[in-house]
């Protein structure tokens, strides 16, 4: 049995096409429509594999961003030693998909309370603090869109940048990490 991820999904990808769906009997629009549905998740699911993990380091990327951003609010030793973690997690051989998203997970965790935090305070305590979430989370919402783009929901697709042109450069081993 073959455990490569890319062999692995063009072979059921295939199964499906060649097999599955022409037995679907063609009557049974339930069945078909699933069919297809996994056809196009495991498509999608194809298309992305390689850039999975330059996905995650540009996810993680952004958090550190923001956490750095953020820390003038609220400056915990914490927050800076997780982005401390998250930098490093980025470099070199550490950088596995695991560690990434857990990165992701823990900073998103510190933002999430900054930005719960903000919202007991007055407007002129936090107006910049906001626009920082703010632009943040509409730069990720543009990301989760592209990266479904070819799943077909984009009421105007040409509005939407390819996956590709968002995500960061991912510095070779050796460069600088800023």
């Amino acid at each position: 049995m073959q455990i490569r991820s890319g062999i692995t999904m063009k072979a059921s990808l295939k199964a499906m096409q060649e097999v599955i769906m022409p037995a679907i009997d063609p009557e049974n629009s339930m069945a078909l429509e699933q069919a297809q549905m996994i056809i196009g998740l495991l498509t999608l699911l194809n298309d992305r594999r390689d850039l999975q993990t330059a996905y995650d380091i540009d996810a993680l990327r952004r958090c550190i961003t923001l956490g750095t951003e953020l820390l003038a609010y609220d400056n915990k030793e914490q927050l800076r030693a997780d982005i401390s973690a998250a930098q490093f997690a980025i470099e070199g051989a550490s950088a596995i998909e695991t560690t990434l998203t857990q990165h992701i997970a823990i900073l998103n965790s510190h933002i999430s309370t900054i930005a719960g935090q903000l919202c007991a305070k007055s407007d002129e305590e936090n107006s910049a603090a906001r626009r920082l979430i703010l632009k943040a989370s509409a730069e990720q919402n543009i990301r989760e869109r592209s990266w479904l783009l070819m799943q077909g929901w984009e009421p105007q697709p040409e509005n939407i940048p390819d996956i590709s042109a968002l995500l960061f450069d991912i510095p070779t081993k050796g460069e600088a990490y800023d």
